[in-house]
């Protein structure tokens, strides 16, 4: 399944639903350190979830459930309740869109758009969900400022 078909496929449901909180996975080395391989996993007020996960340089991996794309077998993984904070202001807000927002790859004097932003619209600004060089990436914005694909 193509990315925009994926993302319609585990979103439109959820338009309209409220976020009650989200978990983000920590692995334990020396001491717990956020482990951003592993899927934000969202939940909604009518007993929904969406786990998101950006992996390689701009594949995508959605599921409506607790499931993983990879194993994470002799880990140890802890996961954590809305975390990080810098994201917490998606919280209690419906939302009412979701798009994909384009970065760019520069080689040589060439621009390449590649769609690398999972931008979640909510009542109070945008949750993007980002690739950040073969991980997740979290910010919440008021704008994006880059081309945008609308999807659901």
């Amino acid at each position: 399944m193509n990315k925009v078909n994926n993302i319609y496929a585990c979103f439109f449901k959820l338009l309209g639903k409220k976020i009650i909180k989200y978990e983000t996975a920590e692995i334990y080395f020396d001491d717990w350190e956020p482990w951003n391989d592993l899927p934000i996993r969202i939940y909604f007020d009518g007993g929904e979830v969406i786990s998101i996960a950006w992996s390689k340089f701009d594949e995508l991996w959605l599921s409506n459930d607790l499931t993983l794309p990879f194993s994470i077998e002799y880990n140890q993984v802890r996961w954590v309740t809305n975390s990080p904070k810098e994201i917490s202001g998606c919280l209690n807000n419906r939302i009412s869109s979701v798009k994909l927002g384009v970065d760019y790859l520069v080689i040589e004097n060439n621009k390449i758009e590649v769609f690398t932003h999972l931008l979640v619209y909510t009542t109070n600004g945008i949750l993007d969900v980002f690739n950040n060089l073969d991980e997740n990436g979290y910010s919440l914005t008021s704008g994006f400022d880059d081309k945008t694909m609308d999807i659901v």
